[in-house]
């Protein structure tokens, strides 16, 4: 395994709100996926020395998800991360072996803390994870089903970002009016549709900038953007500096380890 190396999982419903993984002091790389199939294909590719699986609210897909890669990957330690927090979903957590469950928010030095003790710990608890026996709590599953109407939403953005999207049917997707459909989305997500999906859109822009070589119009254009003006005014208001300035400061930590090496 390599201990400065960090599979980072976020699975949460909603993904505006900066994640934790911006907490992780810069000696360990970070590496971000979304989606149970990515995860599991950087943790094969990268063998880290950690896994951290992060939620807002988890449901029945997420933590099913974490129960296949951690019975999978029992050796590499695993953190969890939770806004919602229950006894029983505490009790789940300690029985499918997880390090540490953390309840969101904590402090930078709280993550720091706990992700050093993992590292330092491997495979600590991670044998014999339990197979069956172990059902996911009942206040999740009813959750499932009753909430997150704008779920359907959520994902035709992770899917389409990159193409122009009408609220129109976005609204027809999620089997509502357009006007019930702002209603509902704004309740449930906090932020308007169209705020929803230029924050969507930025933060995958953050992501292809962190490469020196990506330019910053091909990368206003490939996350969606049709106008470069607006996308640097857009970035500068979510991010509180330009696209090429974030470029910079993110390329630097690369270029000194290459350097370094030389």
């Amino acid at each position: 395994m390599n201990p400065d190396r960090i599979v980072w999982a976020d699975l949460r419903t909603n993904r505006i709100p900066d994640s934790h993984a911006c907490l992780i002091p810069a000696h360990w790389r970070v590496e971000k996926a979304e989606t149970p199939d990515y995860i599991t294909y950087m943790i094969a590719r990268l063998s880290p020395g950690l896994l951290v699986f992060e939620f807002d609210r988890p449901d029945i897909p997420s933590l099913t998800s974490l129960g296949h890669i951690r019975r999978r990957f029992a050796a590499i330690p695993l953190l969890m991360l939770t806004e919602y927090h229950s006894e029983a979903l505490a009790v789940w957590a300690l029985r499918n072996r997880v390090s540490d469950y953390l309840v969101v928010p904590v402090t930078q030095q709280e993550l720091a803390d706990s992700v050093a003790e993992a590292i330092a710990t491997p495979g600590a608890g991670g044998a014999n994870c339990p197979r069956g026996g172990n059902p996911i709590p009942n206040e999740l599953r009813f959750h499932a089903v009753t909430c997150h109407k704008t779920a359907a939403a959520v994902m035709y953005v992770e899917a389409h970002y990159h193409e122009p999207i009408r609220e129109e049917t976005v609204a027809e997707v999620c089997g509502m009016s357009v006007s019930a459909f702002s209603r509902t989305f704004r309740k449930e997500q906090a932020t308007t549709f169209r705020e929803y999906l230029q924050d969507y859109r930025i933060r995958k822009a953050c992501e292809l900038l962190q490469h020196p070589g990506v330019n910053v119009t091909d990368a206003a254009f490939t996350v969606g953007f049709n106008d470069a003006s607006y996308f640097a005014k857009r970035f500068k208001q979510a991010v509180g500096k330009t696209p090429r300035v974030f470029q910079q400061e993110k390329s630097r930590p690369m270029q000194n380890i290459t350097r370094t090496a030389a």
